[in-house]
């Protein structure tokens, strides 16, 4: 009897675990943060001290979304980025009405040295990310969203800044994330070829 007991009560704290309410924050503004939160719970990554460490030639360097902007231009990057996250929810299609966005803020600021070089890159970025967008309201359950594509004729430099919250179970979570992770990988094999 207690056996019994024993296995109920493991089959309760599965069954809590994988359908245990989560919220997911991610933000982007110049570096990339997210914060976990279980049942209303704030679970913050590890903050690691940053060490001094020695550079070495043999380990290559991580692009940044920034460094990429600068490499490839802001409408290229978005272009890849765009295929990237069609790629990875295509892929994660069916689990997608589980998956709740509350809040999704993207701020798009294309800037350059020329106006007319900085106009023609805003309607190609526009080109780029608007139908991207409307797919993308069309596959997720968005509750608010505030979406901002301005040119900037100021700044030297363009810039992507982000920031949403998804909400569901923790199941569904797990999942996602890894038929987000299966897509990256995919990603960063043909980008490692193409170099080759």
């Amino acid at each position: 009897m207690i056996v019994l007991y024993i296995a109920a009560i493991l089959v309760a704290l599965m069954l809590i675990l994988i359908f245990m309410p989560v919220s997911l924050v991610l933000d982007y503004n110049e570096e990339f943060g997210f914060s976990v939160r279980v049942f209303g719970i704030k679970v913050a990554p590890r903050k690691e001290k940053k060490k001094a460490i020695k550079k070495t030639e043999d380990k290559p360097k991580k692009t940044s979304l920034k460094n990429r902007i600068k490499r490839d231009g802001i409408s290229e990057t978005l272009k890849k980025g765009a295929e990237f996250l069609k790629g990875a929810l295509t892929r994660v299609k069916k689990l997608l009405p589980h998956i709740k966005v509350r809040d999704l803020r993207i701020k798009i600021s294309v800037s350059g040295n020329d106006a007319a070089l900085t106009a023609i890159e805003y309607g190609a970025v526009c080109a780029a990310f608007y139908p991207f967008l409307s797919w993308l309201c069309s596959v997720l359950n968005i509750k608010a969203k505030q979406i901002d594509v301005i040119s900037s004729f100021e700044n030297n430099e363009s810039y992507v800044h982000f920031h949403t919250k998804l909400c569901s179970s923790a199941i569904w979570l797990f999942i996602a994330a890894y038929g987000v992770y299966k897509e990256y990988t995919k990603l960063t094999e043909e980008q490692s070829n193409e170099r080759k």
